[in-house]
């Protein structure tokens, strides 16, 4: 970003960059779980199809990745074997 020819860099902390991403993973989620319903019944072109997983997809990921607003997150390790 740019001001009066100096350049500022704009960061924001890893958890409010999680917690952003969660807010609008939600507001993907509700929109197209809004348009999906008002779809009409039985639609089952590849254009539905395709919103439906990515509406899957999306509730997937805020569900694994929104208990971390709870504690500090950290990546999932693989148990030794």
């Amino acid at each position: 970003m740019q001001f009066e020819g100096r350049e500022f860099a704009l960061m924001i902390t890893r958890r409010e960059l999680l917690e952003t991403s969660i807010a609008q993973l939600q507001t993907l989620g509700a929109f197209l779980s809004d348009q999906l319903s008002e779809t009409a019944a039985g639609s089952a072109g590849l254009e539905t199809r395709a919103c439906e997983e990515i509406l899957c997809a999306v509730s997937r990921l805020i569900q694994t990745h929104q208990s971390p607003r709870l504690a500090p997150w950290r990546p999932q390790q693989r148990e030794a074997q």
